[in-house]
């Protein structure tokens, strides 16, 4: 059971490159190899100390960019590490140095913006949870038990069976969505609490009611640390301890709360004026005014004492926390109506959890996490209406407007180019589509990806697959409304066995198109960036692909490219079946021009003769084979942290 967690001395700091170097890694998304005299370190915390106990609720205070979220990264082990980053100090729990399979059993980080799925129920997001996080040899009885004892503890009971939603999908509010949030962290029973910023967003009734929330979790034997921007005085009022930091991460307060904290500022000059905020009132103290010169100079000269002060006071005493001469550590302070309503329903439905109550076990193994993360994904896509639809109507509209452009082609000479010129819009049209919704569909998702992972939800592999397989019956489906409209249409080669394979041709290089497009979104975790580097990887493809120009005709410096290209191999394929024993009518032939009269004769006039169908089978099936294993690499080795340029 965890008693306390104490950090001492902390110092971090991040390297940073000039504006020039900032703005290539941005370009490029990829990293970039900057001169000693190009970088510079920035302190992002700077000594800072604290400690709190079980049963506490710790809040940690200050201007934005102070490294408040930082600390609970650091303390959480998800700061960012490398080269490119000093940290020393110590972060103790209950003594120790905290590790990070310490931290997976006994911590719980919520994070500021709320990372649900929208289509799921409540019940589901943590039964989910549940069922990835919890022991696998525990019952699912167990488990659904053990959810509902989290829904009433978070007094969720009424919005259960409703869907959390989001921004742009309606669902339950944003304070029962951060409640949610909470309970995905607290299905694991944690004995320390962290929470970045999870008033943000909120109105004052749900900001209290969350803030009485956490007070009752941490008065149940639990350590509650989260960072808070400007509270009202009715939150202020029921913290136990307090830390406030300035600009580069320097401490301005750390220590017990309530009035001590006031005591503290009056005795060194700065006395909370009567009817103000004491948040607001100490974050405007401890902030460096910017507006102009003469305002900096000033409130960093405020600043600075203030810093200095506080060092020299905790220093001659020789304790890491300020107290005053009576502590009233612990107690419960009564706030306004609406934390005394909210105290009382939590009190009429909540079950106080029992640290001991959670039995410890393996995690589900890598077959269970896909088979766990299949349903998820089966929910959320067969919940995803609007977007099938949409996928099917864009399907439907290339189909027909291919099917109408090249209508009835004839088995003539202008024949030849119209059949060579559909089988290219086939197989380049509805495969660019998949490329772009396939990166933006993952820059989504990479959100979910990235902080599951670092929670230790589940591995790369399962996640990778379960997208795989749940994503096939719909891709098929828009396959299925795609091919036959424009094929008939077009009046290609009408035996059935052509239609399956040319049906086959147009699935393979979608799926190899859309393998690519995944790579891509995996390796380059900038959204727009990997736009960019999909549409010219696209774009690439279509020129060498031997219909816009003769392969023949490609410039040998770039004609090596022609052999990575999936709609190269497409077309190759697929003209060499649509274009097999069939014969050209010479009547429409000028005299002065060259007559084509068998299929064999125009593959060989266009350079599509090189290579069989069957080649561009296991061509094509290698490139998936390839660019899957390449997304796999990516997914395990390269950070998916969401980033926009």
């Amino acid at each position: 059971m965890v008693q306390s967690l104490e950090v001492t001395r902390l110092h971090y700091a991040v390297k940073e490159a000039d504006s020039k170097q900032k703005l290539m890694r941005k370009l490029v998304g990829l990293g970039c190899t900057c001169s000693a005299e190009d970088e510079k370190w920035r302190t992002i915390l700077d000594g800072v100390s604290l400690q709190v106990k079980r049963g506490e609720v710790m809040a940690i205070m200050g201007n934005s960019g102070c490294g408040k979220t930082s600390l609970l990264d650091i303390i959480a082990c998800r700061q960012d590490t490398g080269s490119s980053v000093t940290l020393s100090g110590d972060v103790l729990i209950d003594g120790k140095a905290r590790t990070l399979e310490m931290v997976r059993s006994s911590v719980g980080y919520v994070r500021q913006d709320d990372r649900l799925i929208a289509q799921l129920t409540v019940r589901e997001t943590l039964e989910f949870v549940a069922a990835l996080r919890l022991p696998a040899d525990m019952l699912w009885s167990d488990k659904s038990a053990w959810v509902e004892r989290v829904i009433q503890e978070l007094a969720l009971w009424h919005v259960v069976d409703q869907p959390v939603g989001s921004v742009e999908k309606r669902g339950i509010s944003g304070g029962e969505r951060r409640r949610v949030s909470i309970g995905v962290q607290m299905l694991l029973n944690p004995e320390l609490l962290l929470l970045d910023e999870p008033t943000s967003g909120l109105d004052a009734f749900n900001a209290a009611q969350l803030t009485e929330l956490l007070h009752q979790l941490s008065r149940s034997g639990r350590i509650i640390l989260m960072t808070v921007h400007q509270p009202r005085a009715a939150i202020f009022h029921r913290f136990d301890k307090l830390m406030l930091l300035s600009a580069g991460g320097r401490t301005v307060y750390c220590g017990e709360s309530k009035k001590t904290v006031l005591d503290y500022f009056s005795s060194v000059g700065y006395a909370c004026p009567k009817l103000n905020n004491p948040a607001d009132y100490l974050v405007d103290i401890s902030t460096v005014d910017l507006h102009s010169d003469e305002k900096e100079a000033t409130s960093r000269q405020r600043v600075d004492q203030l810093v200095e002060e506080f060092r020299q006071r905790t220093t001659a005493a020789n304790v890491l926390m300020w107290s005053g001469p009576e502590s009233d550590e612990g107690c419960v302070v009564e706030s306004d109506t609406h934390n005394a309503g909210a105290q009382n329903a939590l009190a009429a439905h909540r079950h106080t959890a029992d640290v001991h109550m959670l039995p410890t076990g393996a995690s589900p193994g890598m077959f269970r996490q896909f088979l766990i993360l299949c349903w998820r994904a089966w929910l959320k896509e067969l919940r995803s209406v609007g977007w099938q639809f949409q996928q099917l109507l864009a399907a439907l509209w290339m189909s027909l407007e291919v099917g109408l452009i090249y209508f009835d082609i004839g088995q003539d000479q202008r024949g030849i180019r119209d059949r060579i010129s559909v089988v290219y819009s086939s197989l380049a049209i509805y495969p660019f589509m998949v490329t772009l919704d396939t990166v933006a569909k993952l820059h989504s998702e990479r959100r979910f990806f990235f902080y599951e992972i670092q929670d230790g939800m589940y591995s790369s592999g399962p996640f990778f697959f379960s997208k795989l397989l749940c994503e096939l019956p719909f891709n098929l489906l828009a396959w299925v409304c795609f091919v036959p409209i424009f094929y008939w249409m077009a009046n290609l080669k009408p035996d059935i066995l052509s239609f399956v394979y040319t049906s086959l041709f147009v699935l393979l290089v979608v799926y190899v198109s859309r393998s690519a497009a995944l790579a891509i979104a995996t390796g380059i975790h900038k959204f727009q960036v990997a736009q960019f580097v999909a549409n010219l990887a696209f774009t690439i493809n279509i020129f060498t692909s031997g219909f816009i120009l003769n392969l023949t005709s490609l410039n040998p410096g770039v004609h090596w490219t022609s052999y990575l290209g999936f709609v190269r191999w497409a077309i190759q394929g697929m003209a060499a079946l649509q274009f097999r024993d069939i014969k050209f009518s010479c009547a429409d032939a000028e005299s002065n021009s060259t007559c084509i009269p068998t299929g064999q004769e125009a593959l060989k006039f266009y350079a599509l003769d090189e290579y069989t169908e069957v080649d561009s089978w296991y061509i094509l099936g290698g490139m998936f084979i390839a660019w899957n294993l390449l997304t796999l690499v990516f997914l395990k080795f390269r950070s998916q942290r969401p980033e926009q340029i």
